[in-house]
């Protein structure tokens, strides 16, 4: 499994399943053409049956100096870098864990501060409980949001550029939900349930893909 996202032309991180104790985390600062494995002295440890799922390729997410990470499993955590890589932090969160298809499945920062993780239990899509949360202090801390509410499961979240973290999109078991309150309530946009991964191009454009199809999306 691997995971990988790109700030700009030079600087990336990939992760991938925990080796050695810890997740395995490459980066690179020349575009791709060279990479560094941080060594798991410089990250926290994994717990047993923590994992990070690749299903939706955006379980990372970086903002200038700033790098997320996701995990799922018997724990769901967020760990943090401030320093593009070099120092890391763990924190828990709120988010259905505990079992082998549950935690956080998708991560998305509107800025430095705050972002959203969402997932919940693959084998219950339905399950709506404790699948959301939302954080204001850069991933420190995290707090449950719609609980019962809105989507099930959800395999991707992308924060709707330009909405100041107001407007969520997401993509899963349930269908394509859009928050337009940062996360409070949602609203059912379709009902096509194979879409695992969602990207914008612009504000009022995005493009959703899955198994077997590309959907894109156009928002008024």
């Amino acid at each position: 499994m691997t995971v990988w996202f790109f700030r700009d032309d030079t600087y990336g991180v990939a992760i991938g399943d925990p080796v050695g104790g810890c997740l395995s985390v490459i980066q690179t600062t020349d575009g791709g053409r060279h990479w560094t494995k941080t060594p798991c002295t410089t990250l926290p440890p994994i717990a047993a049956g923590e994992a990070a799922f690749a299903s939706s390729n955006s379980c990372v997410s970086v903002k200038g100096q700033q790098v997320w990470m996701a995990s799922g499993g018997q724990k769901a955590r967020v760990f943090h870098s401030a320093d593009v890589g070099k120092t890391w932090s763990v924190a828990d969160t709120p988010i259905r864990q505990g079992e082998t298809m549950t935690g956080i499945f998708s991560l998305a920062f509107a800025d430095a501060q705050t972002g959203m993780i969402v997932g919940g239990n693959y084998d219950k899509p339905d399950d709506n409980v404790a699948n959301k949360a939302i954080t204001h202090d850069g991933g420190k801390t995290w707090q449950l949001v719609s609980g019962g509410q809105g989507p099930g499961y959800i395999s991707c979240i992308q924060v709707v550029p330009g909405s100041k973290g107001k407007g969520w999109v997401t993509v899963g078991a349930t269908g394509i939900h859009r928050s337009d309150d940062a996360g409070q309530t949602w609203h059912l946009l379709s009902s096509v349930s194979d879409l695992y991964t969602v990207r914008f191009a612009s504000p009022t454009v995005a493009y959703a893909a899955g198994r077997g199809k590309v959907v894109r999306l156009t928002f008024r």
